[in-house]
């Protein structure tokens, strides 16, 4: 007998090469319960079979939306894509009958505002970088995923930067949790890798404030102070 809980998942990423921590993340609640999974952007060049592609979140921005935006502070869009979502998924939802709802975003979270009103089931929100970094500058975004987010279970956020900007923004410090995204070293690094002489770092990522390559910087720094022949290689497009 299976007894495993029901695990909803939604996502509005399309899920593409470089977001594995989501497919690793799903990984992790599969090892937890039986999972039915929903993306809300179709992705051709991803076939990911354990996750039903669907397209609730992709509703184009028209000129006339950014002028309705400009006037009432409301993103016209938004309303569309909480529509869809309710009617792409709340019968399948339904039908499963999951004992909680994981959300991956919390522009997510703020799409399927309705969905989970209708749902009426426990539900986790986990917040990663642009959801409240980038969208939060949106201040009809901000007190909408706040009001969602004091409703769930949990907040699950990567870092206590990120935790500390929910709680800036009204959410109950008590929701949220910190759990980090780590690297799995003996997935990503080659086999028989050897030590290299004098030591040497790489710092791979996008060259944007969030990403941290100021914070990397100054930590190599401190390296040089103890290894004042070590090498930094820095990797990544952008400002």
């Amino acid at each position: 007998m299976n007894t495993k809980p029901r695990i909803g998942w939604i996502c509005n990423s399309s899920i593409g090469k470089s977001e594995t921590f989501l497919i690793d993340n799903l990984s992790i609640i599969r090892e937890i319960g039986d999972v039915k999974a929903y993306s809300g952007n179709r992705n051709p060049k991803q076939d990911h079979e354990s996750i039903q592609q669907c397209d609730f979140d992709d509703v184009p921005q028209r000129l006339h939306h950014v002028i309705r935006k400009k006037i009432t502070g409301i993103d016209p869009t938004v309303r569309r894509k909480r529509r869809r979502c309710v009617k792409q998924l709340l019968h399948g939802l339904k039908e499963y009958d999951p004992a909680v709802v994981w959300i991956e975003f919390g522009t997510t979270a703020h799409v399927a505002a309705d969905l989970l009103r209708y749902l009426d089931k426990p539900f986790i929100i986990a917040v990663h970088g642009f959801d409240i970094t980038r969208e939060f500058k949106d201040p009809y975004y901000q007190k909408e995923f706040t009001r969602i987010a004091n409703l769930s279970e949990s907040i699950i956020c990567a870092s206590d930067h990120t935790k500390n900007l929910c709680i800036a923004a009204g959410v109950d410090d008590a929701l949220c949790k910190v759990i980090r995204l780590p690297l799995d070293g003996h997935r990503n690094l080659p086999k028989n890798q050897s030590q290299t002489h004098p030591a040497s770092f790489v710092h791979l990522g996008r060259l944007v404030e969030k990403k941290g390559p100021l914070q990397t910087v100054m930590a190599f720094e401190r390296v040089l102070n103890e290894i004042p022949d070590a090498t930094l290689t820095i990797i990544g497009e952008g400002p």
